[in-house]
């Protein structure tokens, strides 16, 4: 099974922990360590150090939610 992947390159926080749920609900999705879906990955996913983020999962639309000081920041993104 391919799976797509979604790249962000420095749009958030530096080492941030970034929880991605299935969009409208409170459940984390299935994360993936590579396009082959064949290993599942840690959910939240962390930034590195110049705040890229990298997910491979399911095409679907997610919402992905952080921490940026005392203030929860969500959006939702389309993989796929």
């Amino acid at each position: 099974m391919a799976v797509p992947a979604f790249v962000s390159l420095g749009a958030f926080p530096p080492n941030t922990a970034v929880s991605v749920f299935d969009v409208g609900t409170e459940t984390l999705a299935t994360l993936y360590t590579s396009e082959t879906g064949l290993t599942t990955a840690s959910n939240p996913a962390t930034t590195d150090a110049l705040g890229d983020l990298r997910i491979f999962a399911a095409a679907a639309d997610y919402t992905l939610s952080w921490q940026q000081g005392d203030v929860i920041v969500s959006t939702t993104v389309t993989i796929g």
